[in-house]
């Protein structure tokens, strides 16, 4: 995957997030606050979660505890199977969490010895999403309150879907630059 692909998926995406957001507070509120605690959609996503980190964990080089790859699998498989029962509260936080880290990667992946000049808008993004996600999945109800912080006011909402959709014409226009 190129430099350009990345940025161009990640600006249509904040794009997408940014009008939504705009055009329908009240349905983005409805949809966020029923996705946070709903059951389906925490073994949806934080089965996805543990399958692409159990993933990379049976991928590991020599290098990187390689060969301890079974033990490893082992253990984190009995982890993610065991956040199943014992995390039930906000799992789809977790896996969202676990998803974004592993999408950082991937994308720094890709912008990793680029030139500087374009990528910095990309990569400063993902670090920002890096924090973020390690924040909120320490702290799940954080987010719970973040969002009710944002959706409790109209202008907040048009204040962070403006902030998307500027975020995202930056790294559409800079895509363009690579």
């Amino acid at each position: 995957m190129s430099l350009f692909t990345v940025t161009i998926i990640i600006a249509i995406a904040l794009l997408i997030k940014g009008v939504v957001w705009l055009a329908f507070p009240e349905w983005a509120e409805r949809r966020w606050h029923s996705i946070l605690r709903s059951p389906i959609a925490a073994l949806i996503v934080f089965g996805l979660a543990g399958l692409w980190f159990l993933w990379n964990v049976a991928h590991l080089g020599e290098a990187d505890f390689g060969q301890y790859k079974n033990w490893l699998l082992l253990i984190f498989g009995a982890a993610i199977v065991g956040a199943f029962f014992y995390l039930k509260d906000y799992l789809v936080i977790r896996g969202l969490s676990v998803i974004e880290l592993l999408l950082a990667k991937v994308i720094l992946d890709v912008a990793y010895m680029q030139p500087p000049v374009g990528r910095l808008f990309l990569v400063a993004f993902v670090y920002v999403v890096i924090i973020q996600a390690l924040y909120f999945a320490a702290l799940p109800y954080k987010m719970r309150d973040f969002l009710n912080w944002i959706f409790a006011s109209k202008s907040r909402i048009k204040q962070f879907s403006f902030g998307f959709i500027a975020y995202g014409l930056v790294l559409a226009g800079a895509a363009f630059t690579y």
